[in-house]
């Protein structure tokens, strides 16, 4: 049996490079994944929520770990040891099939991204990251709710491939056209009729 553990906000779970000590499971909360380059820049990768693994690439493949996960607020997390998280699959072929489910779903929201990346203009790369915050919240976008928004301006720019000043004007146009009202860290995505 497995315990919950809460975590506070800025707990780094994996450091890139290192082989991994634990695997976690989200149960509550945000945990972002940070790349470094071999020249010290950073880009946040991407974003796991209830029900991600931290860790399981580099336990299953035996390799180190190609991001930094650091929570996002405060984290509700499984956790296991590696050779634990391995003996459990084995174990259990119902939380094995639940694994390669998620990662399947994970793998079909990085390219998603990716094709957003490609194709899509930055505001609707921003308007959909505002859509997956309310999500994962627990909120359907409407105008009378408000999400908190639990990462910087510098964060959701590099989520969403723009400098932090071309967000500003981003912000700025969807208040204007009605899409979006913000006040400090809150936003509300205003439903087009």
């Amino acid at each position: 049996m497995v315990s919950p553990r809460v975590v506070d906000q800025d707990t780094v779970l994996q450091v890139q490079g290192s082989p991994a000590s634990m695997v976690w499971r989200i149960e509550r909360g945000i945990v972002k994944l940070v790349h470094q380059a071999p020249d010290g820049r950073q880009m946040i990768t991407d974003l796991l929520v209830r029900g991600q693994f931290v860790g399981v690439e580099a336990v299953l493949r035996g390799i180190p770990a190609r991001q930094t996960a650091r929570t996002v607020g405060p984290v509700k997390l499984l956790c296991w040891t590696p050779s634990g998280f391995l003996e459990k699959l084995k174990a259990e072929p119902e939380f094995a099939l639940t694994l390669v489910r998620e990662l399947c779903a994970h793998v079909y929201k990085l390219q998603y991204r990716v094709e957003g990346l490609g194709l899509d203009r930055a505001r609707e790369r921003l308007l959909s990251l505002l859509e997956e915050l309310a999500e994962w919240s627990g909120k359907t976008p409407r105008p009378a709710d408000s999400v908190r928004l639990p990462l910087s301006i510098h964060d959701i720019a590099e989520l969403i491939g723009v400098a932090p000043s071309y967000l500003s004007q981003l912000w700025n146009s969807l208040e204007r056209e009605g899409k979006v009202m913000r006040r400090k860290r809150r936003v509300w995505l205003v439903k087009q009729s």
